[in-house]
């Protein structure tokens, strides 16, 4: 005689299954934060901010803000993410540096970036390389 196992009803097999399935995994798009406890959505948050964070005034030095924008940021947002999006932003004219910063912020769910406003009317002081 064969054995027989024990027969579970499938609503009972689905409950004792339910929470391998139900784990929430970690989104791709929320690298977790740095060391210093800083995320990305954080960074972000500070790149957009920086001429009010770090004092800076367009007017002062049209020029020269570029390179201070990125010592500020080199500094402040020290996210991996941030940094790599940083560099890749420096090679581009302020008008695409613009539409890039206000991509990323919409993408972490900011409202707003004032630098991304400066930059599309700005011709020069983009962030710099």
């Amino acid at each position: 005689m064969r054995p027989t196992l024990p027969r579970f009803p499938l609503p009972a097999l689905c409950l004792l299954l339910l929470p391998a399935c139900t784990r929430a995994a970690e989104p791709a798009q929320c690298p977790p934060p740095t060391a210093s406890g800083l995320t990305y959505a954080a960074a972000v948050g500070l790149m957009c901010d920086v001429d009010e964070k770090a004092g800076l005034s367009g007017e002062a030095d049209p020029v020269g803000i570029g390179v201070k924008r990125t010592a500020w940021m080199t500094e402040h947002a020290d996210h991996p993410d941030a940094i790599e999006l940083r560099v890749l932003i420096s090679v581009k004219e302020p008008a695409e540096q613009a539409r890039m910063l206000r991509e990323q912020a919409k993408e972490v769910g900011l409202t707003r970036c004032a630098l991304a406003d400066t930059l599309e009317h700005a011709s020069e002081g983009g962030i710099a390389p």
